[in-house]
Protein backbone atom coordinates (compact mmCIF):
# COMPACT_ATOMS: atom_id res chain seq x y z
CA UNK A 1 0.00 0.00 0.00
CA UNK A 2 1.56 3.36 -1.00
CA UNK A 3 2.20 5.82 1.87
CA UNK A 4 -0.60 8.19 0.86
CA UNK A 5 -3.08 5.31 0.78
CA UNK A 6 -1.96 4.16 4.23
CA UNK A 7 -2.33 7.70 5.60
CA UNK A 8 -5.81 8.00 4.08
CA UNK A 9 -6.84 4.69 5.61
CA UNK A 10 -5.66 5.72 9.07
CA UNK A 11 -7.16 9.21 8.92
CA UNK A 12 -10.59 8.17 7.68
CA UNK A 13 -10.98 5.88 10.67
CA UNK A 14 -10.40 8.70 13.17
CA UNK A 15 -13.97 9.97 12.73
CA UNK A 16 -15.20 6.81 14.44
CA UNK A 17 -13.52 7.91 17.68
CA UNK A 18 -15.81 10.96 17.88
CA UNK A 19 -19.01 9.19 16.84
CA UNK A 20 -21.10 10.42 19.77
CA UNK A 21 -20.17 14.08 19.19
CA UNK A 22 -20.21 14.13 15.40
CA UNK A 23 -23.93 14.65 14.80
CA UNK A 24 -24.18 17.56 17.21
CA UNK A 25 -20.86 19.25 16.41
CA UNK A 26 -20.87 19.08 12.62
CA UNK A 27 -22.83 21.92 10.98
CA UNK A 28 -25.93 21.09 8.98
CA UNK A 29 -25.76 21.37 5.21
CA UNK A 30 -27.88 24.12 3.61
CA UNK A 31 -31.39 23.14 2.56
CA UNK A 32 -30.75 24.62 -0.88
CA UNK A 33 -28.21 21.87 -1.47
CA UNK A 34 -30.82 19.11 -1.20
CA UNK A 35 -33.27 20.98 -3.41
CA UNK A 36 -30.60 21.38 -6.09
CA UNK A 37 -29.52 17.74 -5.77
CA UNK A 38 -33.05 16.42 -6.25
CA UNK A 39 -33.74 18.76 -9.15
CA UNK A 40 -30.45 18.15 -11.00
CA UNK A 41 -30.72 14.36 -10.68
CA UNK A 42 -34.48 14.30 -11.28
CA UNK A 43 -34.98 12.16 -8.20
CA UNK A 44 -38.39 10.85 -7.08
CA UNK A 45 -38.95 9.04 -3.78
CA UNK A 46 -41.28 6.52 -5.37
CA UNK A 47 -38.84 5.64 -8.15
CA UNK A 48 -35.27 6.12 -6.92
CA UNK A 49 -33.31 4.36 -4.21
CA UNK A 50 -30.20 6.12 -2.91
CA UNK A 51 -26.85 4.82 -1.72
CA UNK A 52 -24.86 7.02 0.66
CA UNK A 53 -21.11 6.58 0.93
CA UNK A 54 -19.62 7.29 4.36
CA UNK A 55 -22.90 8.21 6.00
CA UNK A 56 -21.40 8.92 9.42
CA UNK A 57 -24.18 9.36 11.99
CA UNK A 58 -26.70 10.38 9.31
CA UNK A 59 -26.03 14.11 9.04
CA UNK A 60 -26.86 14.25 5.31
CA UNK A 61 -29.18 11.24 5.42
CA UNK A 62 -31.92 12.68 7.59
CA UNK A 63 -32.98 15.54 5.25
CA UNK A 64 -33.35 13.06 2.37
CA UNK A 65 -35.06 10.45 4.54
CA UNK A 66 -37.60 13.09 5.56
CA UNK A 67 -38.37 13.54 1.88
CA UNK A 68 -39.35 9.88 1.68
CA UNK A 69 -36.37 8.36 -0.14
CA UNK A 70 -35.26 4.77 0.32
CA UNK A 71 -31.60 5.01 1.36
CA UNK A 72 -28.86 2.46 1.97
CA UNK A 73 -26.12 4.00 4.12
CA UNK A 74 -22.65 2.47 3.97
CA UNK A 75 -20.45 3.47 6.91
CA UNK A 76 -16.97 2.19 7.71
CA UNK A 77 -16.91 2.99 11.44
CA UNK A 78 -18.83 0.66 13.73
CA UNK A 79 -19.53 3.38 16.30
CA UNK A 80 -20.68 5.83 13.62
CA UNK A 81 -22.89 3.17 12.06
CA UNK A 82 -24.43 2.60 15.48
CA UNK A 83 -25.12 6.32 15.86
CA UNK A 84 -26.69 6.36 12.40
CA UNK A 85 -28.96 3.46 13.28
CA UNK A 86 -30.19 5.35 16.34
CA UNK A 87 -30.60 8.66 14.54
CA UNK A 88 -32.43 7.05 11.61
CA UNK A 89 -34.51 4.54 13.55
CA UNK A 90 -37.72 6.41 12.76
CA UNK A 91 -37.28 5.98 8.99
CA UNK A 92 -38.34 2.53 7.85
CA UNK A 93 -37.02 3.12 4.32
CA UNK A 94 -33.43 3.65 5.53
CA UNK A 95 -30.91 0.85 6.15
CA UNK A 96 -27.44 1.28 7.65
CA UNK A 97 -24.62 -1.10 6.70
CA UNK A 98 -21.33 -1.20 8.63
CA UNK A 99 -18.82 -1.82 5.83
CA UNK A 100 -16.19 -0.15 3.69
CA UNK A 101 -17.57 1.10 0.40
CA UNK A 102 -14.69 -0.29 -1.65
CA UNK A 103 -15.56 -3.95 -0.95
CA UNK A 104 -19.25 -3.70 -0.02
CA UNK A 105 -21.82 -5.40 -2.21
CA UNK A 106 -25.62 -4.87 -1.90
CA UNK A 107 -27.52 -7.79 -0.43
CA UNK A 108 -29.87 -7.67 -3.42
CA UNK A 109 -29.08 -6.77 -7.05
CA UNK A 110 -30.74 -3.38 -6.66
CA UNK A 111 -29.49 -0.55 -8.88
CA UNK A 112 -29.53 2.90 -7.36
CA UNK A 113 -30.76 6.15 -8.86
CA UNK A 114 -28.15 8.09 -6.91
CA UNK A 115 -24.85 7.35 -5.20
CA UNK A 116 -23.86 10.27 -2.99
CA UNK A 117 -21.29 11.26 -0.38
CA UNK A 118 -21.29 14.22 1.99
CA UNK A 119 -17.73 15.28 2.90
CA UNK A 120 -16.62 11.65 2.54
CA UNK A 121 -15.83 11.05 -1.14
CA UNK A 122 -12.15 12.04 -0.79
CA UNK A 123 -11.64 9.25 1.76
CA UNK A 124 -12.53 6.53 -0.77
CA UNK A 125 -9.71 4.88 -2.72
CA UNK A 126 -9.26 7.00 -5.88
CA UNK A 127 -8.70 3.90 -8.01
CA UNK A 128 -12.01 2.37 -6.93
CA UNK A 129 -14.53 5.11 -6.16
CA UNK A 130 -15.72 6.06 -9.65
CA UNK A 131 -15.91 2.51 -11.09
CA UNK A 132 -17.67 1.28 -7.94
CA UNK A 133 -20.23 4.09 -8.03
CA UNK A 134 -20.93 3.44 -11.72
CA UNK A 135 -21.38 -0.26 -11.03
CA UNK A 136 -24.07 0.47 -8.43
CA UNK A 137 -26.09 2.90 -10.55
CA UNK A 138 -29.01 2.06 -12.78
CA UNK A 139 -28.95 3.38 -16.37
CA UNK A 140 -29.33 7.14 -16.21
CA UNK A 141 -28.36 7.20 -12.52
CA UNK A 142 -26.29 9.94 -10.93
CA UNK A 143 -23.27 10.40 -8.69
CA UNK A 144 -23.15 13.39 -6.33
CA UNK A 145 -20.64 14.41 -3.70
CA UNK A 146 -19.88 17.58 -1.82
CA UNK A 147 -17.39 19.10 0.61
CA UNK A 148 -17.66 21.76 3.30
CA UNK A 149 -14.80 24.21 2.76
CA UNK A 150 -13.71 27.16 4.88
CA UNK A 151 -13.68 30.31 2.71
CA UNK A 152 -12.85 33.95 3.35
CA UNK A 153 -15.15 36.41 1.59
CA UNK A 154 -14.11 40.03 1.25
CA UNK A 155 -15.16 41.85 4.41
CA UNK A 156 -15.62 38.59 6.32
CA UNK A 157 -14.72 37.95 9.94
CA UNK A 158 -10.90 38.25 10.27
CA UNK A 159 -10.71 36.10 13.42
CA UNK A 160 -9.51 32.90 11.73
CA UNK A 161 -6.68 34.74 10.00
CA UNK A 162 -5.67 36.44 13.24
CA UNK A 163 -5.21 33.21 15.21
CA UNK A 164 -3.16 31.31 12.61
CA UNK A 165 -0.05 31.63 14.76
CA UNK A 166 -1.86 29.61 17.45
CA UNK A 167 -2.58 26.82 14.96
CA UNK A 168 1.03 26.95 13.80
CA UNK A 169 2.33 26.56 17.36
CA UNK A 170 0.37 23.33 17.83
CA UNK A 171 1.35 22.05 14.36
CA UNK A 172 -2.21 22.36 13.06
CA UNK A 173 -1.60 25.25 10.69
CA UNK A 174 -2.80 25.50 7.11
CA UNK A 175 -0.86 23.42 4.57
CA UNK A 176 1.83 25.35 2.68
CA UNK A 177 0.35 27.33 -0.19
CA UNK A 178 -3.28 26.82 0.85
CA UNK A 179 -3.91 30.50 1.63
CA UNK A 180 -7.32 32.03 2.37
CA UNK A 181 -9.56 31.39 -0.66
CA UNK A 182 -12.60 33.49 -1.48
CA UNK A 183 -15.77 31.55 -2.36
CA UNK A 184 -15.22 31.97 -6.11
CA UNK A 185 -11.66 30.64 -5.88
CA UNK A 186 -12.45 27.12 -4.73
CA UNK A 187 -11.32 24.31 -6.99
CA UNK A 188 -13.79 21.61 -8.03
CA UNK A 189 -13.57 17.99 -9.19
CA UNK A 190 -14.84 18.44 -12.74
CA UNK A 191 -11.57 17.40 -14.38
CA UNK A 192 -11.21 14.37 -12.11
CA UNK A 193 -14.77 13.22 -12.82
CA UNK A 194 -14.37 13.60 -16.56
CA UNK A 195 -10.99 11.84 -16.48
CA UNK A 196 -12.69 8.75 -15.06
CA UNK A 197 -14.46 8.31 -18.40
CA UNK A 198 -17.51 7.00 -16.57
CA UNK A 199 -19.64 10.10 -16.03
CA UNK A 200 -20.79 12.93 -18.27
CA UNK A 201 -22.87 16.04 -17.82
CA UNK A 202 -20.97 17.28 -14.78
CA UNK A 203 -22.73 20.03 -12.81
CA UNK A 204 -21.11 22.06 -10.03
CA UNK A 205 -23.02 24.16 -7.50
CA UNK A 206 -21.72 26.21 -4.57
CA UNK A 207 -23.72 27.23 -1.50
CA UNK A 208 -22.42 29.87 0.90
CA UNK A 209 -23.56 29.68 4.50
CA UNK A 210 -22.38 30.53 8.00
Amino acid sequence: MPPEANDRELLRQTFNTAAAQYQEARPEYPSELYAALIALAGLRPEADSLCEVGAGPGKATIPLARRGFRITCVELGAALAGEAMRNLAGFDRVAVVNADFETWRPASPEAFGLVFAATAWHWIDPEIRYPKARELLKPGGHLAFWEAMHVFPDGGDPFFREIQDVYDKINEGLPPGSGFPRPDELADSTAEIEASGLFTGVAVRRFDWE
